[in-house]
């Protein structure tokens, strides 16, 4: 992709930073973790050669309440640091002035910028960077680099182009027949931040 328009969903990298400095970040401090954020926009510019542009999440999308609320208590509960990270309005604000400065292109999405980035990439036919899977129940029907560790390097691309043999991903088959509306009618069964049991749909024998 060197040379292309990348759509990030930053705020994977940016919790990862903070939680890879948990014990600064929750005391305020956090200026470990914006140097760590800052070197990994230096190596997806300098040597990826990625036109980056950054998405941020805005206000709390009100919808997603029973999710929050989940988030909220495994805080609370949690016995380390590292579990207790949680991106505030504040630090969001500094990674995106980092942002301007490096004359990055960046936008402040209204809610949650998974559908923002979503529409993005199906507008434009870009390959998004995210840290999960949403973007499939959004519609993206392409490829997607999904990070699963950014200082590891841990990553896998989804291609929905790709071609499989019958029976080899059964879900992957479904989707052939019927479209996008398998992975969402999946999310939405299997576990979905809109509904109030945490693995969707109580009683279907997931979760």
């Amino acid at each position: 992709m060197e040379g292309q328009e990348v759509p990030i969903d930053v705020a994977g990298l940016l919790w990862q930073c903070a939680a890879k400095h948990a014990s600064d970040y929750l005391s305020g401090n956090h200026t470990p973790a914006l140097i760590e954020f800052v070197h990994h926009l230096n190596f997806l510019r300098s040597i990826c050669r990625w036109r980056v542009r950054l998405y941020f999440d805005g206000k709390d999308n009100p919808d997603k309440h029973f999710e929050d609320k989940r988030r909220r208590q495994r805080r609370v509960n949690a016995n380390d640091d590292y579990s207790r990270i949680k991106n505030t309005p504040d630090y969001l604000a500094k990674a995106a002035r980092i942002a301007k400065s490096f004359d990055i292109r960046y936008f402040v999405s209204k809610e949650e910028a998974d559908p923002h980035v979503s529409y993005e990439s199906m507008s434009k036919a870009l390959t998004p960077v995210t840290g999960d899977s949403d973007l499939i129940a959004y519609g993206v029907d392409t490829k997607i680099i999904i990070v699963n560790s950014w200082q590891q390097g841990w990553y896998r691309i989804i291609d929905l182009e790709s071609p499989t043999d019958e029976g080899e991903y059964p879900l992957y088959d479904l989707y052939k027949r019927h479209g996008k509306i398998v992975f969402q009618l999946y999310a939405g069964c299997n576990g979905c931040d809109f509904t109030e049991q945490k693995c969707g749909i109580k009683g279907i024998g997931y979760g």
